[in-house]
């Protein structure tokens, strides 16, 4: 899925090669977002001024709006358009595992229960089928891993951060000009899927005019 990949513009080629300064644009503007100064870093390349809060991932080599982080798990970048799937999937991925924990608890109980020993006999005699007890010890430890980044994203949320701008100590005060709180959770779940900038359907031109950008 598209994260929110920023086109890029043509490369700029200067006149004469020795004065490359003569077209490279300035490497920051500052605009006054609420009161607050933000600041706009150009990317040389993807040639563009990225908008506030995008970022460019170096394992994507792209520019992405309102970029998170690039995750390896889903082998993508998390960033304005599928934040909201990331944080459900967190979310339900650690609900279904402390459920399956929980039955796999409840299946232990019940068999231990009726058992036709007593104390650790019992728990012993229910360990001669030990799936329940594997499979409650797997998703404690997954759930706990889980349940941590979930509650991590679910902070930020609520913060009205992203993973970049928490790691990042000089970004901290830029936050300050962005929403937070409900607002925040009314835009992760409620608001418009944003459109791609990016038509991954289109027909490639010939592959002598293809311009590659290293």
């Amino acid at each position: 899925m598209d994260p929110g990949i920023i086109p890029r513009k043509p490369t700029i080629e200067p006149p004469n090669p020795f004065h490359w300064e003569d077209v490279r644009p300035p490497e920051k503007k500052i605009f006054i977002c609420n009161g607050i100064e933000v600041v706009s870093k150009y990317c040389y390349t993807c040639n563009i001024y990225r908008p506030l809060r995008a970022s460019h991932c170096h394992d994507c080599n792209n520019c992405v709006a309102r970029f998170d982080h690039h995750c390896p798990w889903v082998g993508n970048c998390i960033g304005q358009r599928n934040y909201r799937f990331f944080v459900s999937f967190l979310i339900v991925a650690t609900t279904l595992i402390f459920y399956v924990f929980s039955w796999c608890i409840i299946d232990m109980v019940v068999r231990t229960r009726h058992s036709s020993k007593e104390g650790g006999a019992a728990f012993a005699e229910t360990l001669h089928n030990p799936a329940s007890f594997l499979l409650a010890i797997y998703s404690l430890i997954v759930g706990l891993l889980v349940m941590s980044l979930c509650s991590l994203h679910v902070y930020l949320v609520s913060c009205g951060y992203t993973t970049r701008e928490r790691c990042t100590v000089t970004l901290i005060p830029e936050t300050k000009a962005y929403p937070k709180g409900l607002y925040n959770w009314y835009w992760m779940l409620c608001s418009p899927w944003y459109p791609s900038a990016i038509n991954f359907r289109d027909v490639l031109p010939p592959e002598g005019d293809i311009e590659t950008v290293n």
